[in-house]
């Protein structure tokens, strides 16, 4: 499956590694389609030291640093009363993000880190992420241009053996 058509979903300590993949495949030229955080940590050392104002050497996910070199549609979602990774966090997150046009952040309230406060909030985060994924993603996609699809040479050979028979 090609970068592109990669949607990453980081929830909570998830928001680690998605964002190191989302900041490797950018590296690489190939930025994945998307970026989905919800209740994402700027750094794991910034969650339990919250007055370190830099990344501490050995941090495995400095998430802060890593947004700047994140070049895909990035979708932020942080409750207001989350006591586990504050809110702050999100929204440092959400200012960190390169391209101001493709990031999104949808708040919260009164929502902690482990649950919805209603329904009512469950359907609007549910709609807020499809109109994130309509407009970022698909549209993107809609645009995009195709590519040759990369066939395994094994079957570029047989598919050739398979004409010569024919002939």
């Amino acid at each position: 499956m090609l970068p592109e058509h990669i949607v990453l979903y980081g929830r909570s300590l998830g928001s680690g590694p998605s964002c190191y993949l989302a900041s490797k495949s950018a590296a690489a030229g190939r930025s994945v389609a998307g970026l989905i955080l919800h209740a994402p940590f700027t750094s794991v050392y910034r969650v339990v030291f919250p007055d370190i104002g830099f990344t501490v050497p050995g941090d495995q996910f400095p998430n802060i640093d890593r947004m700047r070199s994140i070049r895909c549609p990035v979708f932020i979602a942080h409750g207001t009363a989350d006591e586990i990774v504050p809110y702050h966090h999100g929204l440092s997150l959400h200012k960190a993000v390169m391209v101001k046009a493709k990031a999104e952040f949808f708040s919260f309230d009164g929502m902690g880190h482990n649950h919805y406060e209603s329904t009512i909030s469950e359907l609007a985060h549910m709609e807020a992420i499809h109109h994130y994924l309509d407009y970022h993603i698909l549209a993107r996609r809609l645009w995009m241009k195709r590519r040759p699809v990369r066939t395994p040479r094994i079957y570029q050979q047989r598919h050739q053996q398979l004409d010569t028979i024919k002939i």
